[in-house]
């Protein structure tokens, strides 16, 4: 594991093989989760069906993909990297009206993800990595769920989930935060049967970043824009869509707010950029022409 520069001093947690040094950014072994851990973590016992859905919902809301398109809408495409099993992709495909492309560097994740939902017919899998994925500025929102922390180089991977954009298009992240409360931390812990799975988790949150730093990564990046949403929220009409789930769910993840983040990034346009200084311009040479002609009337006046 690769420890990136000191940062800040949190509370840190042990399993058997895992202690963690959350003042630091530990990087975890391998970016592709494959081979027999990503059997393990295809069939891993922690239920966050509620959180899938929950999260799908906030990306239909936010981006104006609920509900059936208009006969004059144009087709919008939806592209998740790193989609482990499928099943972000899977209720994306129920709260949207977005053909979903869902790919993943792992063979194992992918299979898993075909065998579970492969007959959902607005859903494609395949096995893609990020570094040189082939659908490059065709999807009007790219996901990235619980991942962005397994990529070793994050302003490389931010400039390419805004390369997969459209002009104008977003990139959705969705990641665990470093510099989490950690009663929060604890609590969730808890909630997990597997020794291996609580290792898991604790080595994703020490290779995740803290507000600061995803900050400086963001500053740094091409985007036109981007909001960070801290703390967690979702909308009421979530919470009243998903209440028989809340009711029966055993983590309640959604009342972890301060566990995980989201960042939404907008992909410059170059037309609308161009518009807007042609706008720009033509406004300033409108208010020369203006300052002129009262120039000239002040003098006839004198």
């Amino acid at each position: 594991m690769e420890i990136q520069k000191k940062d800040i001093a949190r509370k840190d947690f042990s399993t058997e093989k895992f202690k963690t040094d959350l003042s630091i950014r530990i990087l975890e072994d391998h970016e592709i989760i494959s081979g027999e851990e990503g059997i393990k973590y295809a069939n891993r016992k922690d239920d966050r069906s509620l959180n899938y859905s929950m999260v799908a919902l906030d990306i239909a809301e936010r981006f104006g993909l609920q509900g059936k398109p208009h006969y004059t809408d144009e087709p919008r495409q939806i592209l998740e990297v790193c989609s482990g099993s499928g099943q972000l992709a899977r209720y994306l495909s129920e709260h949207t009206h977005a053909t979903i492309i869902a790919t993943d560097g792992s063979r194992e994740l992918i299979s898993s993800a075909k065998q579970r939902y492969g007959p959902i017919s607005k859903i494609r899998f395949e096995v893609q990595d990020l570094h040189n994925h082939p659908y490059r500025g065709e999807n009007d929102v790219v996901v990235c769920k619980d991942s962005f922390h397994h990529l070793t180089d994050p302003k490389q991977a931010i400039e390419e989930l805004l390369g997969l954009a459209k002009p104008g298009g977003y990139v959705y992240i969705y990641d665990l935060a470093r510099d989490a409360p950690s009663v929060q931390v604890e609590r969730r812990i808890s909630l997990m049967e597997s020794d291996h799975e609580k290792t898991r988790i604790l080595q994703s949150l020490n290779a995740s970043f803290t507000r600061d730093e995803i900050k400086e990564i963001l500053n740094q990046s091409s985007a036109e824009a981007y909001e960070i949403v801290e703390p967690l929220r979702f909308s009421d009409e979530s919470f009243e869509l998903h209440k028989d789930q809340i009711g029966i769910d055993r983590v309640k993840e959604h009342e972890f707010d301060g566990l995980s983040r989201i960042l939404i990034l907008k992909k410059v346009n170059p037309r609308e950029l161009q518009r807007r200084a042609k706008e720009m311009l033509s406004s300033q040479i409108g208010d020369k022409l203006r300052g002129r002609k009262l120039e000239g009337f002040l003098e006839d006046l004198s």
